[in-house]
């Protein structure tokens, strides 16, 4: 549990699948102290860990609008910089198939 009024009491938790990376990206973003592993598959990904790589936080007034446009503004600039590519994991309900 995270403690309400400490730094992890506002994430809104993890944002975005755990991404693909290539055999040189991996190996960046380890050398960067980022959690990389292989999955079932064999492929690379980047892992969520409990640094909370691919977390946001909500701050006052936050509002779906503005966490929505976090959530796209993260996943275009770490395209640009990184050339990863992200994928948010939340299902919105008005987005979800019934």
């Amino acid at each position: 549990m995270l403690d309400p009024d400490g730094p992890g009491g506002r994430q809104v938790g993890s944002a975005f699948l755990n991404p693909t990376v290539t055999p040189d990206q991996a190996a960046r973003s380890s050398a960067a102290e980022c959690p990389v592993h292989t999955g079932p598959d064999g492929r690379w990904r980047i892992h969520c860990s409990q640094r909370c790589t691919l977390a946001i936080a909500a701050r006052n007034m936050t509002t779906v609008t503005t966490s929505a446009q976090v959530l796209a503004d993260s996943v275009a600039r770490v395209e640009d910089n990184a050339g990863i590519s992200l994928h948010p994991e939340p299902v919105r309900v008005d987005q979800r198939s019934v």
